[in-house]
């Protein structure tokens, strides 16, 4: 049981270091958190971020622009 502990955790963790909900706070309503997979009367709503393209993005562009 101590691995599928340590698995819960690390796994938690990393949901915590990426998620971006909307206004900060995790849905209640998220059927994840039971455990269940999301039905169609579920709808996630996270902010719109506008950020620039990764270098792996551009770099495959600036190949094919030559």
């Amino acid at each position: 049981m101590l691995i599928g502990r340590v698995v819960v955790s690390v796994i938690v963790a990393v949901r915590e270091t990426c998620a971006d909900w909307l206004r900060g706070i995790e849905p209640q309503d998220d059927p994840a958190l039971r455990g269940k997979k999301d039905d169609e009367s579920f709808h996630m709503k996270v902010p719109r971020r506008n950020v620039g393209p990764s270098s792996t993005q551009v770099t495959p562009l600036a190949i094919f622009a030559k």
